[in-house]
């Protein structure tokens, strides 16, 4: 993720004579020097197998930077125990965008061709609302209601 922050400082320009002899404050006209950064991942995750399941807890941003590692920490997750379903934690995930929807939607495929399982738990917030208006909530969590 890109953060872009913007700093400022104020430059006065002189006007006209006739202005300043008018009583009018001189104008100023600011600049603002940009600085991009790049800030580290900000997804992290924990696995743990117990009660006949496999669950990836996931906290903070599902975004581009993270879509590749995702993938692999799930279809990983799957690999490393074969037989147990993988379930997705995304109590605390704050953010997803197309490329994060697309990572769990291959990580779903890759695990379902292996002949396991996986579905998403405890969504909400903001990220249930973005994986229900592209229309892929009721296929990543097995919910035939939604």
């Amino acid at each position: 993720m890109l953060d872009v922050v913007a700093t400022g400082r104020a430059r006065r320009r002189p006007r006209a004579r006739s202005a300043a002899a008018a009583g009018e404050q001189p104008g100023a006209h600011v600049c603002y020097n940009l600085r991009v950064t790049a800030t580290p991942p900000q997804l992290s995750h924990l696995v743990a197998a117990s009660d006949g399941e496999v669950r990836v807890t996931l906290s903070g941003e599902v975004d581009l930077s993270v879509a590749d590692e995702l993938h692999g920490w799930l279809t990983g997750a799957a690999g490393d125990h074969p037989g147990l379903p993988v379930a997705v934690d995304m109590a605390a995930v704050t953010f997803i965008d197309s490329s994060g929807i697309r990572a769990l939607v291959r990580a779903r495929a890759d695990v379902t061709a292996t002949g396991g399982g996986l579905r998403l738990v405890n969504t909400a917030g903001m990220a249930l609302r973005v994986l229900q208006v592209a229309g892929v909530y009721a296929h990543l969590s097995g919910d035939p209601a939604e």
